[in-house]
């Protein structure tokens, strides 16, 4: 919303725009030393967090091998660790050692490489909007680079470049490659995992859908749990909280679909930045700026790849706000409408945003909880005991919340 309200075919002055906003510290705190230093500050503290973060993840790791017995064996997904970048790192982790101080409960409890993603995709548009203001609005008269703006864009080309790789090619290829694993040894084994819940495959990432939604979230009623809540969910917790970040509000047919919103922030940031030169000029980059918008937002009314329909409309919801404000940001260019509009507009628009991303950020955890809510409800119902065995809790489990692969396949 900020990059729309600041764009250099808006109609405020380009001093306003290139250095005194206070609204593009939302893509980056270093905005107001400038384009470059947004650039360049924004890639370095990402680097510096990932960086401690992978540290902090290495030496937790190194302290409990070595406190681990010499003489346990442990299985490897060989296939699996084989084709991804992630998966070979995993490959000393096995779900065949019953204690929890094993590679992929390290990394659950510590939420890598989620929170680094996270942390990625969340200063990758500041670092596109501080180097296309830096190609765009050069600080010297003669309008060529300094040094120090040639080495933010090298700086900014660089690190989102490393960005796009690693998240597709370390975090989402392995994601990938565990769901269509599980998917396969489901097809081909649908009675093995029910039978061996502590199998070499339950520690992969899997999308199981809920059976009795009506059952397991009770007292919501059923109309509103089939539109606000999710129609299933990715487990196990220890790869979902570990990796499974990127895919996690998806559907499993249309987990690509993380890479859309991302992209289209990013276009977004590039046609914020453009000087269209004249009055024409910026019609046509605010004009393929709405066209963005409206393409996304088409595709997200008629995928609704989410997992709950109401997050897919509540997307849709935000991109027709945005669409209204960059809309409104062109009349306004044109006198046809003031700016105190546009501006009022801005604040209902960020304040309906915020409210949708708080229906984002609770849902999961309204889910859980109602999900752990009906097992027990049902468990107490059936007679069963928290003190039963595994297996007879996996089968509880499978029969309340998991419909057979083949349905999502």
């Amino acid at each position: 919303m900020c990059n729309l309200r600041q764009t250099v075919c808006s109609a405020t002055s380009p001093t306003q725009q290139r250095e005194g906003s206070v609204l593009l510290l939302a893509l980056s705190p270093f905005s107001p030393l400038g384009s470059a230093w947004a650039t360049t500050g924004n890639s370095l503290l990402c680097c510096v967090l990932v960086g401690l973060h992978v540290l902090v993840i290495r030496t937790l790791w190194v302290a409990r091998c070595r406190s681990k017995t010499s003489g346990r064996k442990i299985r490897q997904l060989q296939s699996l660790h084989a084709t991804t970048l992630l998966g070979r790192w995993l490959g000393d982790d096995g779900d065949a050692v019953p204690n929890k101080q094993t590679r992929r409960h390290v990394l659950a409890r510590l939420r890598f490489p989620n929170a680094s993603v996270a942390m990625v995709l969340l200063v990758v548009p500041g670092v596109v909007r501080g180097a296309i203001d830096v190609v765009v609005m050069p600080s010297t008269d003669g309008g060529t680079l300094s040094t120090r703006e040639k080495v933010a864009l090298g700086v900014g080309v660089v690190f989102v470049t490393l960005a796009v790789c690693v998240v597709e090619f370390g975090v989402y290829r392995h994601v990938n490659a565990e769901v269509s694993l599980s998917l396969s040894f489901s097809v081909a084994s649908p009675h093995r995992n029910a039978a061996h819940p502590r199998s070499s495959h339950s520690c992969c990432l899997r999308y199981v859908c809920h059976q009795c939604p009506a059952k397991l979230f009770r007292p919501v009623p059923s109309v509103l749990s089939h539109i606000a809540l999710p129609k299933g969910s990715w487990e196990s917790a220890a790869a979902r909280t570990a990796y499974g970040g990127v895919v996690s509000v998806f559907d499993v047919r249309w987990r690509r679909a993380w890479v859309v919103l991302p992209s289209a922030n990013i276009v977004i940031q590039v046609l914020s930045g453009v000087d269209g030169g004249s009055a024409g000029g910026c019609d046509a980059v605010q004009s393929v700026t709405l066209l963005v918008l409206r393409g996304v937002c088409a595709f997200m009314a008629y995928a609704r790849p989410h997992r709950a329909l109401l997050a897919s409309y509540l997307v849709c919801a935000s991109l027709v706000l945005t669409m209204v404000t960059a809309l409104l940001g062109l009349l306004c260019r044109h006198g046809a409408v003031s700016s105190d509009a546009v501006s009022g507009f801005g604040v209902f628009a960020s304040v309906a945003m915020f409210v949708f991303k708080l229906y984002h950020v609770l849902m999961p955890i309204i889910e859980r909880w109602l999900l752990g809510r009906g097992s027990n409800v049902v468990r107490a119902a059936t007679g069963k005991s928290n003190r039963d065995s595994p297996s007879n809790l996996f089968h509880l489990r499978q029969s309340l919340l998991v419909t057979d692969h083949k349905e999502v396949s």
